[in-house]
């Protein structure tokens, strides 16, 4: 096969973000080598990937001889394999997330004898939410601003985060860290994916809270291009990077707009919170969730747009329409 831009390492493969990452990567030209703790379903993306089974908590596959060699081969490592799961405990999400990520990192080092010279550009999924309810610093968060949440989640994403830059200050492991807000796009099945196929079913909206608070979304693709991006700029490594579009709408002007793209009716009462918390209880939403919807964030982008990214997807309302437009038809077909 025709390597083109290099060989790429994608972990978490079979995934929501994974899947287009891939599909983004074979469009650009790369040799792709694919990964993930379950099979890859019968998608065409996958056909072209070279596709490999593998536990990044458990040693015995992470430091097998045959899948060094395949680390040995890989000028990129898109590492996106963890668990997003705000209902997971602690303990479950710091062994995926922190010690699998660690298990990587230490393979990839291994692969190379420890010569840094011959080390893959590592990118690392983080996430936003680390700034808890954002109230501890000015808005819009930059990067260089303290974290600070007790969200089990985004405390197994920090330490990730952590561990990753650990092994570029002592090895020179040269790697970036993304730090997404609400991901939203096609193929995902958690986060707006949920509000997205609930709006389809009940046909109705609600806001929770007062709906003042704004939410930063981004698409996917901008997502995965990002990565791409700066999985090239050398001027990356060891850095940061918020990758959020340029409109932060307040939580009730992005209900509205996701109820008229999935044909729902809005209903201009505002549920409180607590009331919202009970009712996510019986309904089987995770109360994590319903917080995250009415924490006031906003984060600048404007670190990853000095480098000179471009956002295919700059106003979520426009994304948005488009993802609830797929839904739709997935929703139609299962009928």
């Amino acid at each position: 096969m025709d390597r083109g831009k290099g060989v790429a390492l994608v972990t978490g493969a079979a995934g929501f973000t994974g899947w287009h990452m891939v599909k983004l990567l074979l469009e650009e030209g790369y040799e792709i080598i694919a990964t993930d703790c379950r099979k890859s379903n019968n998608d065409p993306v996958y056909k072209l990937t070279r596709f490999i089974e593998i536990d990044l908590t458990n040693p015995a596959d992470v430091f097998d001889e045959g899948f060094l060699k395949e680390l040995a081969e890989a000028q990129f490592v898109f590492h996106i394999a963890g668990i997003f799961d705000h209902a997971a405990s602690l303990s479950k999400l710091f062994e995926v997330n922190v010690l699998g990520t660690r298990n990587l990192l230490d393979a990839i080092r291994r692969a190379h004898a420890g010569e840094a010279q011959k080390y893959p550009r590592v990118i690392i999924w983080g996430a936003s939410g680390i700034f808890g309810d954002f109230s501890h610093i000015s808005l819009p968060a930059t990067e260089a601003m303290p974290p600070r949440t007790d969200n089990p989640y985004f405390l197994s994403k920090l330490y990730e985060e952590l561990e990753a830059l650990r092994f570029w200050q002592r090895d020179r492991l040269p790697v970036t860290v993304l730090r997404p807000s609400a991901v939203y796009g096609s193929h995902s099945v958690y986060g707006m994916a949920l509000s997205i196929t609930t709006l389809l079913k009940s046909r109705m909206a609600f806001v929770v809270g007062n709906g003042k608070n704004k939410g930063v979304l981004v698409h996917v693709r901008d997502v995965v291009r990002a990565a791409e991006f700066l999985a090239r700029n050398d001027g990356a490594v060891g850095e940061v990077y918020h990758v959020t579009d340029d409109n932060p709408y307040s939580v009730e002007e992005i209900t509205r707009s996701l109820a008229q793209s999935c044909g729902a009716i809005f209903v201009p009462i505002k549920i409180p919170t607590w009331i919202a918390l009970r009712l996510a209880k019986l309904i089987g939403v995770h109360r994590e969730l319903i917080k995250v919807a009415t924490v006031n964030t906003w984060l600048s982008n404007e670190k990853l747009k000095k480098l000179g990214f471009s956002f295919q997807y700059p106003d979520s309302k426009i994304g948005l329409a488009e993802t609830a437009a797929w839904y739709k038809r997935m929703h139609k077909s299962k009928r």
